[in-house]
């Protein structure tokens, strides 16, 4: 059975999703994390769904300053190379309906994407530290039933 084309969270899965990234209390971004296809919305692929849910993930105050990782980026020229540093974060997830912005769950999750998934694709300023991100895998695992499950 295919989504509600109006984006309204009810019956059965699959519910589209939308990820954005909380960088700052007024700062939201597509978040640097893809849901596999089945519960990508139209705005993360062509000829999608509407997104039903919002997923929120913001970084919480506090995070490691331990490297635990690198990021390589090529300089201009492509001679030399650039290094920024991974560092770990915890996250804040919370998940509200698309069209009238119910939160259904809200819980914490740890940064454990690989080093090339938390990699952003253009470099940051020198000496900024780069948040390891929570992988697809590990949030798909956690939001299975909202994402797969009968919505009421």
């Amino acid at each position: 059975m295919p989504s509600d084309p109006q984006g309204h969270y009810k019956g059965p899965g699959p519910h589209p999703a939308d990820v954005i990234q909380l960088d700052t209390p007024d700062l939201a971004t597509p978040a640097h994390i893809h849901l596999p296809p089945r519960w990508a919305s139209q705005t993360a692929k062509a000829g999608g769904s509407v997104a039903q849910l919002v997923i929120c993930i913001a970084p919480l105050p506090g995070h490691s300053t331990a490297t635990t990782g690198r990021c390589m980026y090529a300089k201009p020229g492509g001679y030399n190379m650039s290094l920024r540093l991974l560092v770990d974060v915890s996250y804040q997830v919370t998940v509200r309906t698309a069209d009238t912005g119910r939160q259904l769950q809200s819980f914490k999750l740890k940064g454990d994407a690989s080093d090339s998934e938390s990699c952003p694709n253009l470099a940051p300023p020198e000496g900024e530290q780069i948040p390891r991100i929570v992988s697809a895998g590990t949030l798909v695992a956690k939001l299975k039933p909202l994402l797969d499950g009968t919505a009421s």
